[in-house]
Protein backbone atom coordinates (compact mmCIF):
# COMPACT_ATOMS: atom_id res chain seq x y z
CA UNK A 1 0.00 0.00 0.00
CA UNK A 2 1.69 3.48 -0.89
CA UNK A 3 0.57 6.61 0.73
CA UNK A 4 1.04 9.91 -0.38
CA UNK A 5 -0.22 11.65 2.24
CA UNK A 6 -1.48 15.43 2.50
CA UNK A 7 0.91 17.85 4.65
CA UNK A 8 -2.06 18.45 7.41
CA UNK A 9 -2.74 14.62 7.96
CA UNK A 10 -1.65 13.08 10.76
CA UNK A 11 -0.24 9.47 11.49
CA UNK A 12 -3.31 8.78 13.03
CA UNK A 13 -5.70 9.90 10.23
CA UNK A 14 -3.96 8.14 8.42
CA UNK A 15 -3.63 4.96 10.22
CA UNK A 16 -7.79 4.84 10.24
CA UNK A 17 -7.64 4.39 6.55
CA UNK A 18 -4.77 2.92 6.18
CA UNK A 19 -5.65 -0.30 8.64
CA UNK A 20 -9.23 -0.34 7.69
CA UNK A 21 -10.65 0.56 3.96
CA UNK A 22 -7.54 0.19 2.24
CA UNK A 23 -6.00 -3.33 3.98
CA UNK A 24 -9.66 -4.55 3.79
CA UNK A 25 -9.17 -3.93 -0.22
CA UNK A 26 -6.11 -5.24 -0.19
CA UNK A 27 -6.71 -8.49 1.40
CA UNK A 28 -10.09 -8.89 -0.72
CA UNK A 29 -7.54 -8.74 -3.71
CA UNK A 30 -5.70 -11.61 -2.23
CA UNK A 31 -8.94 -14.03 -2.49
CA UNK A 32 -9.52 -13.21 1.59
CA UNK A 33 -13.38 -13.16 2.64
CA UNK A 34 -13.62 -9.77 4.18
CA UNK A 35 -16.33 -9.10 6.50
CA UNK A 36 -17.79 -6.19 8.68
CA UNK A 37 -17.07 -8.07 11.67
CA UNK A 38 -15.46 -7.93 15.21
CA UNK A 39 -13.96 -11.35 16.76
CA UNK A 40 -12.72 -12.60 19.87
CA UNK A 41 -10.75 -15.84 21.07
CA UNK A 42 -12.65 -17.88 23.28
CA UNK A 43 -11.34 -21.42 24.39
CA UNK A 44 -8.52 -21.64 21.24
CA UNK A 45 -11.20 -20.59 18.46
CA UNK A 46 -12.35 -17.52 17.02
CA UNK A 47 -16.10 -16.33 17.03
CA UNK A 48 -17.01 -13.47 14.81
CA UNK A 49 -19.70 -10.85 15.23
CA UNK A 50 -21.62 -9.30 12.42
CA UNK A 51 -23.75 -6.35 11.76
CA UNK A 52 -24.31 -2.84 10.72
CA UNK A 53 -22.57 0.37 11.56
CA UNK A 54 -24.09 1.31 15.06
CA UNK A 55 -24.98 -2.39 15.86
CA UNK A 56 -22.63 -3.11 18.33
CA UNK A 57 -19.82 -5.17 17.28
CA UNK A 58 -16.71 -3.96 18.92
CA UNK A 59 -19.00 -3.16 22.03
CA UNK A 60 -19.90 -7.20 22.21
CA UNK A 61 -16.09 -7.99 21.62
CA UNK A 62 -14.98 -5.62 24.35
CA UNK A 63 -17.38 -7.09 26.84
CA UNK A 64 -16.55 -10.79 25.92
CA UNK A 65 -12.82 -9.20 26.11
CA UNK A 66 -13.85 -8.08 29.58
CA UNK A 67 -14.82 -11.41 30.59
CA UNK A 68 -11.39 -12.61 30.06
CA UNK A 69 -11.24 -13.33 26.48
CA UNK A 70 -8.70 -11.90 23.94
CA UNK A 71 -9.32 -9.94 20.83
CA UNK A 72 -8.40 -11.02 17.41
CA UNK A 73 -10.56 -8.29 15.02
CA UNK A 74 -12.39 -4.91 15.40
CA UNK A 75 -14.47 -3.88 12.51
CA UNK A 76 -13.00 -5.78 9.63
CA UNK A 77 -12.53 -9.81 9.83
CA UNK A 78 -10.42 -11.61 6.96
CA UNK A 79 -10.95 -15.52 6.30
CA UNK A 80 -9.09 -17.87 4.68
CA UNK A 81 -11.18 -20.36 3.31
CA UNK A 82 -8.59 -22.22 1.50
CA UNK A 83 -7.60 -23.89 4.99
CA UNK A 84 -9.12 -27.58 6.44
CA UNK A 85 -11.19 -24.97 8.39
CA UNK A 86 -11.98 -20.86 7.94
CA UNK A 87 -9.69 -19.58 9.39
CA UNK A 88 -9.19 -16.21 10.93
CA UNK A 89 -6.23 -14.27 11.30
CA UNK A 90 -5.54 -11.76 13.93
CA UNK A 91 -6.12 -8.09 13.30
CA UNK A 92 -4.48 -4.47 14.36
CA UNK A 93 -4.26 -4.81 18.21
CA UNK A 94 -6.95 -1.66 18.54
CA UNK A 95 -10.55 -1.54 19.63
CA UNK A 96 -13.02 1.50 18.77
CA UNK A 97 -15.18 1.99 21.50
CA UNK A 98 -17.30 4.80 23.03
CA UNK A 99 -16.15 6.19 26.45
CA UNK A 100 -19.56 5.17 27.83
CA UNK A 101 -18.89 1.19 26.93
CA UNK A 102 -14.76 1.90 28.40
CA UNK A 103 -16.46 3.23 31.57
CA UNK A 104 -19.41 0.20 31.91
CA UNK A 105 -16.07 -2.17 31.24
CA UNK A 106 -13.90 -0.62 33.20
CA UNK A 107 -11.41 -0.90 30.58
CA UNK A 108 -8.73 1.14 31.58
CA UNK A 109 -8.57 4.68 30.61
CA UNK A 110 -4.92 4.95 30.23
CA UNK A 111 -5.04 2.77 26.91
CA UNK A 112 -7.47 5.18 25.24
CA UNK A 113 -6.51 7.49 22.74
CA UNK A 114 -8.40 9.56 20.21
CA UNK A 115 -7.66 8.89 16.43
CA UNK A 116 -10.31 10.99 14.75
CA UNK A 117 -11.24 14.70 16.18
CA UNK A 118 -14.86 14.40 14.12
CA UNK A 119 -14.89 10.75 15.82
CA UNK A 120 -15.89 10.21 19.63
CA UNK A 121 -14.92 6.99 19.78
CA UNK A 122 -11.71 6.03 21.68
CA UNK A 123 -8.77 4.18 19.82
CA UNK A 124 -8.05 0.97 22.82
CA UNK A 125 -4.87 -0.01 21.93
CA UNK A 126 -3.49 -3.13 24.00
CA UNK A 127 -1.26 -5.82 22.44
CA UNK A 128 -1.36 -8.12 25.37
CA UNK A 129 -5.43 -8.15 25.29
CA UNK A 130 -4.83 -9.33 21.46
CA UNK A 131 -4.33 -13.09 20.24
CA UNK A 132 -1.06 -13.11 17.91
CA UNK A 133 -2.26 -16.00 16.02
CA UNK A 134 -4.59 -17.27 13.59
CA UNK A 135 -7.43 -19.65 14.90
CA UNK A 136 -10.28 -21.35 13.15
CA UNK A 137 -13.63 -19.91 12.86
CA UNK A 138 -15.94 -21.89 15.64
CA UNK A 139 -19.24 -19.68 15.32
CA UNK A 140 -20.70 -16.30 13.94
CA UNK A 141 -23.21 -14.41 15.55
CA UNK A 142 -25.48 -11.76 13.44
CA UNK A 143 -26.22 -8.76 16.13
CA UNK A 144 -29.73 -7.14 16.16
CA UNK A 145 -31.62 -4.95 18.55
CA UNK A 146 -34.69 -6.63 19.96
CA UNK A 147 -38.48 -5.21 19.98
CA UNK A 148 -39.66 -2.31 21.91
CA UNK A 149 -39.88 -4.60 25.56
CA UNK A 150 -38.01 -7.96 24.41
CA UNK A 151 -35.25 -10.36 26.52
CA UNK A 152 -32.24 -10.50 24.92
CA UNK A 153 -32.87 -14.06 22.53
CA UNK A 154 -30.00 -16.23 20.36
CA UNK A 155 -31.60 -18.81 17.84
CA UNK A 156 -29.73 -20.63 15.26
CA UNK A 157 -30.15 -19.79 11.44
CA UNK A 158 -30.90 -22.23 8.95
CA UNK A 159 -28.65 -22.08 6.27
CA UNK A 160 -30.54 -20.55 3.90
CA UNK A 161 -30.74 -17.74 5.93
CA UNK A 162 -27.31 -18.04 7.24
CA UNK A 163 -26.11 -17.21 3.88
CA UNK A 164 -28.92 -14.33 3.38
CA UNK A 165 -27.13 -12.53 6.66
CA UNK A 166 -23.40 -13.31 5.20
CA UNK A 167 -24.35 -11.90 1.82
CA UNK A 168 -25.29 -8.52 3.72
CA UNK A 169 -21.67 -8.09 5.40
CA UNK A 170 -18.81 -7.39 2.77
CA UNK A 171 -16.45 -4.82 4.01
CA UNK A 172 -16.14 -1.79 2.62
CA UNK A 173 -18.81 -2.41 0.36
CA UNK A 174 -18.36 1.21 -0.99
CA UNK A 175 -14.88 0.69 -2.04
CA UNK A 176 -15.62 -2.49 -3.72
CA UNK A 177 -17.74 -1.34 -6.44
CA UNK A 178 -19.68 -4.38 -7.28
CA UNK A 179 -17.39 -6.92 -5.42
CA UNK A 180 -19.84 -7.54 -2.57
CA UNK A 181 -22.75 -9.46 -5.26
CA UNK A 182 -20.04 -10.85 -7.39
CA UNK A 183 -19.88 -14.93 -8.07
CA UNK A 184 -16.79 -15.24 -6.49
CA UNK A 185 -18.47 -13.36 -3.00
CA UNK A 186 -21.94 -15.65 -3.08
CA UNK A 187 -19.27 -18.93 -3.17
CA UNK A 188 -17.42 -17.94 -0.90
CA UNK A 189 -20.68 -17.14 1.52
CA UNK A 190 -22.02 -20.35 0.55
CA UNK A 191 -18.96 -22.12 1.97
CA UNK A 192 -18.87 -20.52 5.10
CA UNK A 193 -22.39 -21.09 5.61
CA UNK A 194 -21.77 -25.18 5.31
CA UNK A 195 -18.93 -24.51 7.75
CA UNK A 196 -19.53 -22.62 10.44
CA UNK A 197 -22.53 -22.33 12.57
CA UNK A 198 -24.38 -18.67 12.40
CA UNK A 199 -26.71 -17.67 14.97
CA UNK A 200 -28.69 -14.39 15.61
CA UNK A 201 -28.56 -12.28 18.96
CA UNK A 202 -31.52 -9.82 19.05
CA UNK A 203 -30.70 -7.97 22.16
CA UNK A 204 -31.97 -4.20 23.84
CA UNK A 205 -29.57 -1.56 23.33
CA UNK A 206 -28.79 -1.21 26.70
CA UNK A 207 -25.33 -0.13 28.01
CA UNK A 208 -26.29 -1.89 31.74
CA UNK A 209 -27.13 -5.37 30.01
CA UNK A 210 -23.37 -5.51 28.21
CA UNK A 211 -22.28 -7.85 30.91
CA UNK A 212 -25.33 -9.71 31.30
CA UNK A 213 -24.88 -10.15 26.84
CA UNK A 214 -21.64 -11.45 27.40
CA UNK A 215 -22.13 -13.51 29.99
CA UNK A 216 -25.27 -14.95 27.59
CA UNK A 217 -22.90 -14.97 24.66
CA UNK A 218 -20.28 -17.44 26.63
CA UNK A 219 -22.84 -19.24 27.96
CA UNK A 220 -24.46 -19.98 24.39
CA UNK A 221 -20.89 -21.24 23.19
CA UNK A 222 -20.43 -23.49 26.32
CA UNK A 223 -23.73 -25.56 25.74
CA UNK A 224 -22.38 -25.98 22.70
CA UNK A 225 -26.26 -25.49 20.79
CA UNK A 226 -26.44 -26.33 17.49
CA UNK A 227 -27.26 -24.38 14.20
CA UNK A 228 -26.63 -24.70 10.59
CA UNK A 229 -27.19 -28.61 11.29
CA UNK A 230 -23.91 -28.08 12.85
CA UNK A 231 -22.13 -28.49 16.91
Amino acid sequence: ITIDPVPSATDDYLRVFALGGALGLLLHQRGQLVLHASAVAIHGRAVAFLGCSGEGKSTTAAALHARGHAMLADDMVALDLNAPAPLLAPGYPRLKVWPAVADVLQLDMADLHEFNADDERRDWRSADAYSSAPLALHRIYVLEEAEDGAEASIEPLGAQNAFASLLQFPYAVGLLGNSGSTPAYFRQCIALASQVPVFRISRPRRLADLPQIAAMIDAHIASGSPANGFR
